[in-house]
């Protein structure tokens, strides 16, 4: 194949393993490839396309009669010469125009939303990785039956797109010099490969689909051109129910020049760069130097991995390596780079805080730990919807793939898979063996078949601790656990020893529960804005001159802490009070002040009422909340 097992260190970013969901796609694929691919092989000679033969049809350029010189080496395309795009500026001819070059940003978003991934509905999808959303293609969506007439034309297209593609990734590649640069060129590789072969789940174009269409009708006139002439009774016989797709004269057309397409990929690759895979007797086979550019034969199969597997594996090698980011700037915000400080969630400094005296202090920098948590929180819950959605795919793709999948090919590797990985647990085992996966962060272990300890708060994240409370066993279970040390009394405090605990019942729109809870159905069944509220029951009582919260209904997995002070129950209520408030009002907005639409006015209605009940349970919240805060003066 070209490659070589590795006898040297090479240049290998993170600590991916055999197990790691890249490996085991590239097995897979290499299995059940062979046999489409010698089919395809009877086919090629017909499909391959020469540079040489391509022609482009920019606009200004035929008009002044401008002498195209042959090309042979795809590395020597010019986008500004070799496109179809008709814009005067040459700059608007660049196949990467519109798109971010900080392709691999840690700000940078996947994208779910069904109006965007063909085929995803509700709480079931895929998620195209930021890399894919700023590919390099835009070139191609200027191709078209009247300038691309030949399989030659198309290739020429293609390759335009691979060259600068690979070239952005190349340049901006925080790993410039590693086999993680190889890897991006992969993945791009197969994505370029899905856009050709009509398997692209990404929509650019707000669901025109122009692309596909236009690509529709180029392999149309492709197939009349191959079936004609001395082998035509053969494909023909081959291609015969391909239309209007042509599924199958695609598949074979990507299988004749794919090489050629890694060759234009990996123009701008380094000397340094190779692909590796690596397999379970722990050996790594390499490429050699720029990615494998100057092999006849391909390293990677992950064009023949389905593209949503491909971009679930993305996802998780992105998230583990953000959020490591991300904790990491959480903990400078919460603790200092030496640890010098130490600040609460609630953006409390712990070391000037005297709970005990019911004293609290905000310093200067300290409210930056709370935004840090604040951000931090809100893109877990993003991340873990976003895992959610394609756990859910994977359930519906490969579980049930007999009655999912009418292509060949993709029932085939769907059946391989299944056949090692039956259930969506075992598949998202393999996620937690990629690339920034292995490495533990430091928040802890990643494991995304426990969700919790993987997308819950950051250890930095905390209250101030209740200071002098001393628990049986280590362990507070109930206000029965705790003795109190023994300490001088506090003047500005009550002793309130024989008082009675106040319940304090507080409702939350919280999406760590899969359902509403039953106890509210009575009054929130029908209210779709409040699908997953739930119920705190906490009592608060004074204990060893604290007035102290405990959360009577906690649940491992759902909440936090089980003990907090009374300043800090109600400054989360508050938060999560506007928080809702703001989302709820938000969205009714949208609703209401759509005049032209009667239906939308009429579901409002039941909107409308579902958070008047709301309000009002909020009122009564937060009365018995400020009166008990008032008490403790």
């Amino acid at each position: 194949m070209g490659s070589n097992a590795s006898k040297f260190s090479k240049t290998v970013v993170g600590n991916e393993t055999h197990k790691s969901a890249r490996n085991v796609l590239e097995k897979i694929a290499l299995e059940t490839k062979g046999n489409i691919k010698g089919k395809a092989n009877l086919y090629k000679d017909k499909l391959k396309g020469i540079l040489s033969k391509a022609k482009f049809y920019q606009r200004l350029l035929k008009e002044t009669n401008y002498v195209w010189s042959v090309l042979n080496n795809p590395c020597d395309l010019n986008y500004v010469f070799n496109t179809n795009v008709q814009s005067a500026n040459s700059v608007d001819r660049n196949p990467c125009l519109l798109r971010d070059k900080e392709r691999f940003s840690n700000e940078g978003e996947a994208e779910c939303n069904s109006s965007r991934i063909t085929g995803n509905k509700g709480g079931c999808g895929a998620c195209a990785p930021y890399r894919r959303r700023h590919m390099c293609d835009y070139n191609l969506e200027f191709i078209n039956e009247q300038n691309v007439l030949t399989t030659h034309d198309l290739l020429g297209n293609v390759l335009v797109t691979a060259k600068y593609e690979g070239e952005s990734i190349v340049k901006n590649h925080p790993n410039r010099g590693s086999s993680e640069v190889c890897t991006a060129l992969a993945r791009s590789f197969a994505d370029i490969g899905d856009i050709i072969r009509g398997k692209d789940l990404y929509r650019r174009d707000n669901k025109k689909d122009k692309l596909e269409e236009n690509l529709k009708t180029i392999f149309g006139k492709i197939h009349s051109e191959v079936t004609r002439g001395k082998n035509g009774q053969t494909l023909q016989a081959r291609y015969q129910d391909d239309a209007p797709y042509y599924y199958q004269l695609r598949e074979d057309w990507w299988d004749a020049n794919r090489e050629t397409v890694w060759k234009a990929l990996t123009c701008s690759a380094d000397g340094s760069e190779d692909y590796f895979i690596q397999s379970e007797d722990g050996t790594k086979s390499f490429t050699n130097s720029k990615c494998g550019h100057y092999e006849n034969n391909i390293l990677t199969n992950l064009d023949y991995v389905p593209q949503f597997l491909r971009w679930f594996n993305e996802w998780a090698e992105d998230f583990c390596r953000i959020k490591n980011i991300k904790i990491g700037k959480v903990k400078n915000a919460c603790r200092g780079e030496k640890d010098e400080k130490d600040c609460s969630r609630e953006g409390y400094d712990c070391k000037r805080t005297d709970l005990k005296k019911n004293e609290i202090f905000m310093d200067l920098e300290c409210p930056n730990c709370e935004k840090a948590c604040t951000s931090y929180n809100e893109w877990l819950k993003k991340k873990e919807g976003e895992f959610n959605k394609q756990n859910n795919k994977y359930k519906k793709e490969v579980e049930n793939v007999e009655s999912n999948y009418d292509r060949t090919y993709d029932k085939k590797f769907y059946n391989n898979l299944k056949k090692k990985y039956p259930s969506v647990k075992q598949f998202v085992e393999t996620l937690k063996e990629g690339a920034y996966c292995t490495n533990n962060t430091k928040d802890g272990e990643i494991d995304f078949n426990k969700q919790y300890d993987t997308f819950s708060h950051s250890q930095y994240c905390k209250s101030c601790p209740i200071f002098n409370l001393k628990c049986a066993n280590g362990k507070c279970n109930s206000f029965k656990d705790i003795t109190c040390p023994k300490i001088k009394s506090m003047t500005n405090i009550r002793i309130h020893s024989t008082e009675s605990p106040k319940d304090i019942y507080i409702l939350l729109n919280d999406n760590k529960i899969k359902k509403l809870s039953h106890d509210l159905k009575n009054d929130f069944k029908e209210c779709h804005l409040f699908k997953k509220l739930r119920k705190q029951h906490w009592k608060c009582k004074y204990k060893c001159n604290l007035d102290v919260c405990e959360l009577q209904n906690f649940e491992n997995g759902i909440d936090d802490e089980r003990f907090i002070s009374i300043d800090v129950l109600i400054k989360r209520w508050l938060k999560y009070f506007l928080k809702d408030y703001n989302k709820i009002k938000e969205i009714l907005n949208e609703c209401i002040n759509n005049g032209t639409n009667t239906l939308c006015i009429e579901g409002c209605y039941k909107n409308c009422d579902c958070v008047e009940k709301w309000i009002t349970k909020k009122r009564g919240e937060w009365q018995n909340i400020k009166d008990r805060y008032i008490k403790q003066d």
